[in-house]
């Protein structure tokens, strides 16, 4: 556990084995400036916890076999970057957080993926997510209904996800979705529930049901949805 700690790096490490309640492969609290990096966390009942932490850089670490999320974020103004989650119960949550970045990162058959339930002003740009058995990234819950703000879900690829690729719960307000793909998803590629959500120059392909499911009021442009299973394709949003 790392607690109060300033301007440290933390590399080559290894965090396995810690299944009890308390069984963190590492945890961040009241902490700053910190390193991350080149870490392996596997078989812990939950990778990484950070909390009331801000700076942090957590960059090209590999989680695999937790069973609860290989990333618990907590806290804001840190970033997520090029790691790797192979097999947890999630990839990323953020449960609180503002202005977080997750960047580049790569997923293989996690339960679920990358989620921002709840803050402001997050980034989640350029990961790869494949073959998660729930949402690749999903924004807010409805149930507890609660939602982020202002999320911008970027250039993400999203592939044979068991249910939607992309979903974007009712609570959720003003994030924007702007070329993205999804692909052979087990329901939709994108599945937006919140009116104040902006779609722009997403595809969708392959989709087990349609390409887009939005609410009225959703904002689209410039999606293109295409050989999915429901022939209407898009729902309140023009496809081409």
């Amino acid at each position: 556990m790392l607690g109060g700690a300033a301007r440290s790096v933390v590399r080559n490490s290894s965090g396995s084995d810690n299944p009890g309640p308390d069984g963190d492969g590492i945890g961040v609290f009241g902490s700053h400036h910190l390193r991350i990096l080149d870490n392996s966390f596997r078989r812990n009942a939950l990778g990484m916890h950070v909390e009331d932490s801000s700076d942090l850089l957590i960059r090209k670490n590999v989680f695999s076999g937790n069973p609860g999320p290989a990333i618990l974020m907590q806290a804001d103004r840190n970033q997520v970057r090029g790691n790797r989650c192979l097999r947890n119960s999630a990839c990323i949550i953020v449960a609180p957080g503002n202005r977080n970045v997750i960047v580049g990162n790569r997923l293989f058959r996690d339960r679920d993926g990358i989620a921002i339930e709840k803050g402001r002003g997050n980034v989640v740009a350029r990961n790869v997510v494949v073959g998660v058995r729930t949402a690749g990234i999903r924004l807010g819950l409805e149930e507890p209904p609660i939602g982020s703000t202002n999320t911008v879900v970027r250039g993400n690829l999203v592939r044979g996800t068991g249910r939607d690729a992309f979903a974007v719960s009712s609570n959720d307000a003003h994030s924007l979705l702007r070329a993205n793909i999804a692909i052979a998803a087990g329901d939709d590629g994108f599945d937006v529930r919140s009116p104040s959500t902006t779609l722009t120059g997403n595809r969708a392909m392959r989709n087990a049901d349609l390409g887009i499911e939005a609410v009225f009021g959703v904002i689209g442009g410039g999606n293109i949805a295409r050989g999915n299973g429901d022939p209407r394709r898009c729902t309140n949003v023009f496809c081409r």
